[in-house]
């Protein structure tokens, strides 16, 4: 009888920690679970954060950005670190070491992003160069045809000049206009100097024309008055001629 009493002990027991063991393990399960929930709005928080950095059409350095992105991580773990006090240092590091690796693991794939925007700014930026570039090639142009002495044309060059670098920053921003503000001032230039080439050749050939026009004129008016004074000498001569006859 008594050995029957203590088997059923030992059999109620072992049943009694089968449970235990079974609450424990079902408690650990949905501490991990709260945990890796935890973990996964951490990191779509973070995303979320970066991700309207990318959206902006601010440019970012990647150094700048970098520099950001270890910030918004900073905080993501601050905040995650918050919501674990409950549990023993042990637990808490190992999710914590967890989303630092998921974390650590979307910044390179981040900085490949903001490269990609980098660029496209960059080749937006561009064409706006070529346009200004442009734009200002026809205004010499046109200015070219009217302008009276080289110091004029120079002032418009200068003019132009100006005012397409400000359309440049105005436009693309001044880091991504300030990185391209000496192509767009170097293309005008270029465009300046062929201009400049053309307004001296007509310039010279005005010049030309005007002495021809002018060398013209003398000649002319020399013909004009050599035969002015040959009909005086005739005039003269028949007139000479008439006196002597009626004599």
């Amino acid at each position: 009888m008594g050995q029957e009493y203590v088997r059923k002990l030992k059999r109620d027991l072992r049943v009694e920690l089968a449970k235990l063991k079974e609450a424990h393990e079902r408690s650990k399960a949905e501490v991990a679970a709260r945990c890796m929930e935890l973990v996964r709005v951490s990191i779509q928080q973070h995303s979320n954060s970066v991700q309207q950095l990318l959206n902006s059409d601010e440019y970012v350095s990647q150094d700048d950005f970098s520099s950001a992105v270890s910030e918004f991580s900073s905080a993501a773990l601050s905040r995650f670190e918050e919501q674990l006090q409950h549990l023993d240092e042990n637990q808490r590091s190992v999710f914590v070491e967890q989303l630092r690796v998921e974390l650590a693991g979307l910044a390179s794939d981040f900085r490949v992003k903001n490269e990609t925007k980098i660029e496209l700014m960059r080749s937006k930026a561009l064409v706006v160069v070529t346009e200004l570039a442009k734009e200002c090639q026809d205004k010499l142009k046109r200015k070219c045809i009217v302008v009276k002495t080289e110091e004029e044309f120079v002032d418009v060059y200068n003019t132009y000049k100006a005012e397409a670098e400000e359309e440049l920053i105005c436009r693309c921003g001044h880091e991504v206009g300030g990185q391209l503000t000496s192509q767009l001032l170097k293309d005008i230039e270029d465009s300046f100097r062929q201009e400049l080439g053309y307004f001296r050749v007509k310039r010279e050939e005005v010049k030309t024309l005007m002495q021809n026009a002018l060398r013209d004129a003398k000649a002319a008016y020399k013909d004009e008055m050599e035969k002015h004074y040959r009909n005086n000498e005739r005039s003269e001569e028949r007139r000479v001629g008439k006196e002597c006859r009626s004599r």
